[in-house]
């Protein structure tokens, strides 16, 4: 990976990236207070700052706002990472709320590395929360046709659901911070499908190229991904908190109810 300087034990650097922007999902997903999502739109603001340590040790936090499906959402997460020669690797842990009080989770293990113009990031690990327990990945292979263009393609699956995700981002920079309009989305099974754009702006950065900012010790995951798991929801059943609290590992046949 490319390197940021370092001094002594204190941070070396301080890096942003500030997004906003909109999206859209298909008909079939899962809005957060049960039902169908019949194409709803959403508005994000995010932010991810990056910070550097000595001895190859960085921290990056992810904040999200919006509203998506009718409900306001919050979401934060950190991840902190050795960055080496041969690439990144470190753990990921994010809370994601929205205002109907469904709550999710994530922890995870996480890779970024490259080789040349193309990059790989993954992540993977477990969710829960309000939602059913269970497995979760986000994939990318990212190429650079130049410097500050990049195109990804890439794997999702969150509550049992799969899908293709794809996308570009092309960066215009500017004297004191750098502006990348993007473009994403994904398309799956059982209609886990959406798309959302908008404006990345870097800060931090000045003079450098797009695919030197992704080199630079950081995650690129967009915070935006973390909205998945409360919008496809596979709900708990009624009588697991019961279980749960008892040790009971599975309820009788026919027991549980699944909430409406």
């Amino acid at each position: 990976m490319n390197r940021i300087a370092k001094c002594g034990l204190a941070a070396a650097a301080v890096l942003g990236a500030l997004v906003v922007g909109g999206a859209a999902f298909a008909s079939g997903s899962v809005a957060p207070s049960g039902g169908d999502m019949a194409q709803q739109p959403g508005n994000t603001i995010s932010s991810t700052y990056n910070v550097d340590f000595a001895h190859d040790l960085g921290f990056q936090v992810d904040g999200l706002i919006g509203h998506v499906s009718h409900e306001d959402v919050f979401s934060i997460g950190g991840h902190f990472f050795w960055d080496g020669d041969v690439g990144l690797f470190g753990g990921y842990a994010n809370y994601t709320h929205f205002s109907n009080s469904v709550e999710t989770m994530r922890f995870a293990l996480q890779t970024v590395l490259e080789s040349g113009d193309f990059m790989f990031a993954g992540q993977g690990g477990y969710e829960g929360g309000d939602i059913k327990s269970d497995f979760y990945d986000i994939a990318d292979v990212s190429y650079f046709p130049n410097d500050d263009w990049r195109v990804f393609v890439g794997h999702r699956r969150t509550q049992g659901k799969n899908a293709v995700a794809f996308g570009g981002e092309y960066l215009m920079p500017f004297e004191f911070f750098g502006a990348a309009p993007f473009l994403e989305g994904r398309a799956g099974n059982k209609e886990n499908t959406g798309f959302w754009g908008g404006i990345r702006f870097y800060f931090g950065h000045e003079g450098e190229s797009l695919q030197k900012i992704h080199g630079q010790g950081t995650v690129p995951v967009d915070p935006i991904e973390s909205v998945f798991p409360g919008l496809n929801r596979k709900p708990k059943p009624q009588c697991q908190d019961y279980y749960e609290e008892y040790y009971i590992s599975e309820a009788p046949p026919n027991y549980c109810e699944y909430p409406g």
